[in-house]
Parts: C-alpha cells; sequence; structure tokens
C-alpha cells in the first residue's frame, strides 16, 4: 500500500491511497506522484508511507509556500 499524508499549515490532514484515490498515481515500481495546488501560505508537512510484506517505510518532508501581499493581504500592515 502506497499513501500520501498531507497537514495542512492550519493543521487539516489529508490523505490519498494508490488505487483507491484516482488522483495518487503510479509511475513506475515505486515511483508515485500528486498533483496538488496548495490553498494558503505557510509550512506544508507530508508524509509518504508505504507497506508491504514485513517492510513500512515512510519518508517525510515540508516544503513552504510564501505569503502573497497582493492575495493575503499583507499589505495592509502597510496601510497608513
Amino acid at each position: 500500500t502506497v499513501t500520501l499524508k498531507l497537514l495542512s499549515p492550519g493543521g487539516t490532514q489529508s490523505s490519498w491511497v494508490y488505487g483507491t484515490d484516482a488522483e495518487l498515481v503510479k509511475v513506475n515500481t515505486g515511483d508515485y506522484y500528486i498533483d496538488v495546488t496548495p490553498d494558503a501560505s505557510g509550512r506544508w508537512a507530508f508524509r509518504w508511507e508505504s507497506t508491504g510484506t514485513d517492510k513500512t517505510i515512510k519518508f517525510n518532508g515540508n516544503f513552504v509556500v510564501e505569503y502573497d501581499p497582493f492575495e493575503e493581504g499583507a499589505m495592509d500592515a502597510y496601510r497608513s
């Protein structure tokens, strides 16, 4: 089983399972991907999990979506 878990900066967790969720695509043996469009700025965490006969593999990582002052109102702080 191959699973991707994604944790948003706001604490919302999403997950996809290969073979159940069409968004999680297998390219070759051991080579999977998913297209995800983050909907908030901040640090996102992800975990790929694979389970098999006597094996469990987990790979954690993160990425940052930068704030967009034009979309998120950050420019308001500079207005007088």
